[in-house]
């Protein structure tokens, strides 16, 4: 029997969860495109990212990714967000030309995406903690738009609720906050729970005025 982020099924795959350090965020390079007055006037930039480097040419809107030190071509593709503005950049996988968020790095050197990688979602193998802080991104990326976050926090559970959309009904938004707030005290819950099981975790939630009696 498992506990807290015991594992579960699917032990063939690897986690996706554990190739963070080797994985590319398209959303982390449209922001810095974006942010980044000067892009238009480029002829190409470089952006850093999962032990990479996405090569981005402004005028003709394509880009390359660096693999084993020689750059390949890498497909773009751009969605319009529902407010008919704002947009989302994604990859379109090296493999299976599938479009996606992330790139992950396999042991040739290679970037692909998710499946063509054989990873598995962290819900598909985890539970417990980890399954919270899965759902918990679910709702400030997903639903309510939150992308930019860790690059201001370190945990999700300690992100407050990002603005409401525009598009969104306020009783759909107060509910997601509810929830979300719901998750993040559950989560520090577990995590308290868990630590109390050692000595030196008793010891370090004393030091910080926890009530073990509680």
């Amino acid at each position: 029997m498992g506990g807290w982020g015991s594992g579960g099924h699917n032990k063939t795959h690897r986690q996706v969860e554990k190739q963070r350090l080797h994985r590319v965020d398209s959303f982390a390079v449209y922001n810095n495109l974006r942010y980044d007055k000067y892009t238009c006037y480029k002829n190409k930039v470089d952006i850093r990212g999962g032990c990479t480097i996405i090569r981005y040419y402004p005028q003709s809107k394509e880009a390359e990714i660096l693999e084993n030190g020689v750059y390949y071509p890498l497909g773009l593709s751009r969605v319009l967000n529902i407010d008919g503005h704002s947009q989302r950049l994604y990859f379109l996988c090296p493999c299976c030309e599938r479009r996606v968020r992330y790139l992950y790095r396999n042991k040739n050197g290679f970037y692909m995406c998710r499946k063509c990688a054989g990873l598995n979602y962290r819900s598909q193998q985890v539970s417990g903690m980890a399954e919270m802080r899965l759902k918990m991104e679910r709702i400030v990326e997903q639903k309510l738009g939150g992308y930019g976050w860790y690059q201001d926090y370190d945990c999700i559970a300690d992100v407050p609720a990002p603005a409401k959309p525009p598009y969104m009904r306020w009783s759909k938004y107060e509910a997601l906050v509810v929830e979300l707030k719901k998750l993040q005290s559950d989560y520090y819950t577990a995590f308290y729970q868990q630590i109390a099981g050692t000595s030196l975790g008793r010891r370090f939630l004393l030091d910080y005025g926890w009530d073990m009696e509680e």
